[in-house]
């Protein structure tokens, strides 16, 4: 059912705890109400509905896992209200910031948005966790002593997509001001707001959040920290609020397989961009985003996003890989998943043909695939996806690629005008540097070499400021900078396997899988020894062409300067000439010898002229 269907049955109904209004209206109205939704013997819906008056997200989770989950103790959580968080909130906030919300313009904003913009559409993503781990992986290499969490990574790459003038996010302030503990129930959260610049990078939130726990004030962090709009600015600028619903526990009733956990909101109610993370599924985490006017489709398919999984693509529609990555590049046309990844999903499309069936539930649709994809480490000698090998047979065809295509821009130089047909080379040798891409054969680095020099020699037979001589020099760069990575790895690699060589049984005492996996190696080097003649010989023919384009030049250099020398020569006789007949004119006696002369010194000078230009 589409998220807006299942909103509007939820919204109003006996399931539902009424609005805050007319919770103080009528005292009567329960706080606090949990529904059970059956439609089969094997399947129903848990719905808990809890009144924001008396509760945040925070104690929301708290009570919902102590109905849910068996491992979660049922405690009595604190009521009283902590009297002196409202001045600690508005001291580590800052006024301006916490009467924000409650200004004039932002209501106008807010009442603008909904009557002339209408009700949002929902897009909900699974969030990619080993994009995530890669930018807190490199992010750890900057500043090693401040990890990134994996919010600070999605609120910044979710604010970036929405692009709003100013841009808040909720705070959970237990633990984090005075005598606030996790015990404490009641509303003690609060909005800490950034400007473009304050959350550009999510080291940014990260400073924002540290500040506030080493000195008590959360404020923006950018440098310098951006203003919040003022009256005019907010009346047409574009607000939004990220809030995060993961905890710690995850909802899981005994006995029970959990399909999907959602939030439920109102879309009436809506007023601005919203985005919230929450756990979809068991070990998932995904993002809602709530937006009246943003194409978020094609925002999430950025290459620095960390939305969008085509993993889910493809299962959801029960289409291939090619497919899920075509649908991508449709939305964004520099979508590229790294090497790695493309490898596992082309494994994923194999096992989800041969095991998945597309007709079951998703439960189970998911459970099958769970049960047939590898487990442990990639990289193993028995893993059942041999990673580096499959990065190794993808790189091979990539080097024969652009092999053919050195070779057609020999031939046909027009080629090096035509960008898109070194995008995807350059796009590939970039990802497989970036990611430090390892394959499992050593013959790939010489050819990746050699390659490199081939595509260095262009600049010596056409000009190096030619795009496609660019382009071909930028594809170099990245290979010479994989093989620096690569070299120590796979050098590393081939030494443990001689080394493990030398212990091995005898050639007729090799398992039947050794025997292939020996063959595959021989022919490979065998493929690679081939390539790298091919290669030399089109780098051979390459520095002949520089050697003949270098002598033609050469020739032209010196035809040129005998053309010019001539040039002066006839230039030099015909003003004699010329002087000659006008001292006769002067005489009246005109030498029609010396005319003569001069118009024939006249004509060698033309095609003086016209041979220097054809030089």
């Amino acid at each position: 059912m589409p998220y807006d269907m299942l909103t509007k049955k939820v919204s109003g109904s006996c399931a539902e705890v009424p609005s805050g209004v007319e919770c103080l209206r009528n005292s009567s109205h329960p706080l606090l109400k949990v529904t059970i939704c059956s439609s089969s013997s094997d399947h129903f819906a848990l719905l808990v509905s809890l009144s924001h008056i008396i509760a945040d997200g925070y104690t929301y989770y708290r009570i919902f896992h102590m109905l849910t989950r068996k491992l979660t103790p049922v405690l009595s959580l604190r009521p009283e209200r902590k009297l002196a968080f409202h001045q600690e909130r508005l001291r580590a906030l800052g006024r301006p910031e916490y009467e924000f919300i409650f200004s004039p313009a932002y209501v106008l904003n807010s009442l603008t948005s909904k009557y002339l913009w209408g009700r949002p559409q929902c897009r909900a993503y699974v969030i990619n966790m080993e994009k995530v781990k890669q930018l807190q992986v490199q992010a750890a290499k900057t500043v090693p002593a401040v990890p990134l969490s994996t919010n600070d990574i999605v609120t910044s790459s979710v604010a970036r997509l929405f692009g709003a003038r100013a841009c808040s996010m909720a705070v959970n302030f237990r633990g984090r001001l005075a005598n606030l503990s996790e015990d404490d129930a009641g509303n003690y959260q609060g909005l800490l707001w950034f400007g473009p610049d304050d959350i550009s990078g999510p080291s940014l939130v990260r400073a924002a959040l540290e500040q506030g726990r080493q000195h008590g004030v959360y404020r923006r962090c950018g440098d310098p920290d951006g203003q919040l709009p003022g009256f005019w600015e907010m009346l047409c600028s574009r607000l939004a609020v990220i809030t995060s619903w993961v905890f710690k526990d995850e909802p899981m009733l005994e006995g029970c397989t959990m399909g999907l956990h959602l939030p439920h909101f109102d879309l009436d109610e809506v007023n601005s961009d919203m985005a919230v993370i929450f756990r979809p599924r068991p070990g998932q985490q995904a993002v809602m985003l709530f937006t009246k006017d943003l194409n978020v489709d094609v925002l999430a398919t950025a290459p620095d996003s960390v939305l969008g999984e085509p993993a889910l693509l493809m299962l959801e529609r029960g289409i291939s890989f090619e497919e899920a990555w075509t649908f991508c590049e449709k939305r964004r046309p520099i979508v590229y998943p790294n090497v790695g990844f493309q490898q596992q999903l082309r494994h994923l499309e194999k096992v989800m043909t041969e095991k998945v069936d597309f007709k079951a539930t998703w439960q189970k649709q998911v459970k099958q695939l769970r049960e047939a994809l590898p487990k442990g480490d990639l990289e193993g000698p028995k893993s059942p996806l041999p990673i580096r090998d499959a990065i190794g047979s993808c790189m091979g065809a990539a080097l024969n690629e652009l092999e053919a295509l050195v070779d057609k821009v020999l031939s046909q130089p027009q080629l090096l005008q035509k960008r898109e047909l070194w995008k995807r080379q350059g796009l590939f040798f970039e990802n497989l540097h970036k990611y430090k891409a390892i394959p499992g054969d050593l013959g790939l680095l010489s050819r990746a070499k050699v390659a490199a020099d081939q595509l260095r020699s262009l600049q010596k037979v056409y000009s190096d400021s030619l795009k496609g001589v660019k382009l071909a020099n930028a594809v170099a760069q990245e290979l010479e900078d994989w093989s620096k990575v690569a070299a120590p790895e796979l050098e590393k690699a081939e030494a443990e396997g001689q080394s493990e060589a030398k212990e091995e049984k005898l050639p007729q005492e090799l398992s039947k899988k050794d025997k292939k996996r020996l063959k595959k190696e021989k022919k490979r080097a065998k493929k690679a020894k081939k390539a790298e003649k091919k290669a030399a010989k089109t780098l051979a023919k390459i520095e002949e062409a520089a050697k003949e384009a270098e002598h033609i030049a050469k020739l032209a250099g010196e035809e040129e300067a005998e053309a010019a020398r001539r040039i002066a020569e006839v230039e030099e006789e015909l003003a004699a000439a010329e002087a000659a007949a006008a001292a006769a004119e002067e005489s009246s006696s005109e030498d029609p010898e010396m005319v003569a002369k001069a118009a024939r010194l006249r004509e060698q000078l033309n095609e003086a002229y016209e041979h220097s230009a054809n030089v």
